[in-house]
């Protein structure tokens, strides 16, 4: 047996044997104002709020010096057995030692593609504005069972702009397991700001600094030919 036929077969067995986890996520099965996540874990097993919370905070991928170690806090989880066709929902998140409210709307349930509206308030805008802020963001979709190739993945945010106005932002997901969901969920933690990326302000592109740059040689030069004169 030579060492391709060796690896195809190796191959073979490790998908037929991985069982009721054959489904992978991949991070274009999610967008978020028009960018896909950043990072996805799943599909896989899945249990009561509490459980998919820690499922979610032991995630290696999702958590390094570059994303953040802070644990996530659940926003909310949503619960089709109790509300059938509705997966929009709300909840706060603390942040800054006050809070910023976070929704879900206009979120379809069946398979295939559909769209959603992430909106954001700040509830104290006088004394402790918080926005605008960056934040982490976890999407969770529990799709079909566990024991039928699906289960719960989680589709990771990092850093995105919560700004103060406009107060949302358009998504849309398409799951390759292609079935109905059962729930899904939204977690949140404080992001890290970007050391050159300040809200409001634009961040100028390269060629533009450079050519400041050399309008402000070439006025130099000008100037010293004008006092030799």
């Amino acid at each position: 047996m030579n060492h391709l036929t060796k690896t195809i077969l190796l191959t073979m067995g490790a998908l037929t044997s991985s069982g009721a986890y054959a489904a992978n996520c991949a991070v274009t099965e999610v967008y978020l104002g028009g960018f896909s996540a950043t990072a996805c874990s799943g599909y896989g097993a899945s249990g009561n709020p509490t459980a998919e919370l820690n499922n979610l905070n032991a995630i290696t991928a999702f958590n390094s010096p570059i994303y953040g170690t802070d644990i996530f806090q659940q926003v909310f989880r949503t619960n089709d057995t109790q509300n059938p066709g509705d997966a929009d929902d709300s909840g706060s998140f603390n942040a800054l030692g006050s809070s910023l409210n976070l929704s879900i709307t206009d979120m379809g349930i069946d398979a295939g593609l559909n769209t959603f509206t992430l909106s954001w308030s700040d509830p104290d805008t006088i004394n402790a504005p918080n926005l605008p802020y960056y934040i982490d963001l976890v999407f969770s979709f529990k799709a079909g069972n566990v024991n039928s190739d699906a289960g719960i993945a989680y589709f990771f945010f990092d850093n995105f702009l919560l700004t103060n106005n406009p107060f949302s932002t358009d998504g849309e997901y398409n799951l390759i397991v292609d079935k109905k969901l059962s729930h899904n969920g939204l977690y949140a933690r404080a992001g890290k700001q970007p050391d050159s990326q300040i809200p409001g302000l634009p961040v100028p592109e390269p060629s533009s600094v450079a050519l400041l740059g050399i309008g402000l040689l070439g006025f130099a030069a000008q100037q010293l030919r004008k006092k030799q004169q």
